[in-house]
């Protein structure tokens, strides 16, 4: 990863945490009144990261891989899933350290 790649994260991360702060900021009242509200701060907050993901999918390599030529966006950006990618790698790597387990 290159060094403006690393800043890219660190501003992303930054951002979603000043984002976050605010939103506790404006919620923490609203808790304090009636703790059902917690519900609601939760499914913001599942709806920011699965958004964020997607839009950081879409996205890339403008945001997130340098070497790769800039384009504005891919042809194939709304083919792909990255959720189904994150799934077939993780059922892989669970079925390799499962089969490492029963020394397979």
């Amino acid at each position: 990863m290159a060094g403006g790649s690393h800043a890219t994260i660190a501003a992303f991360g930054v951002e979603s945490l000043a984002g976050q702060v605010t939103l506790e900021r404006h919620y923490g009242p609203l808790v304090a009144a009636d703790r059902s509200h917690r519900i609601g701060r939760a499914s913001w907050l599942a709806a920011y990261v699965f958004v964020a993901v997607k839009l950081g999918w879409i996205l890339r390599p403008l945001v997130g891989d340098p070497l790769l030529p800039t384009v504005y966006l891919r042809e194939e950006a709304f083919d792909e899933n990255p959720y189904l990618l994150i799934l077939f790698t993780a059922l892989g790597f669970a079925a390799a350290a499962l089969k490492a387990l029963l020394g397979g």
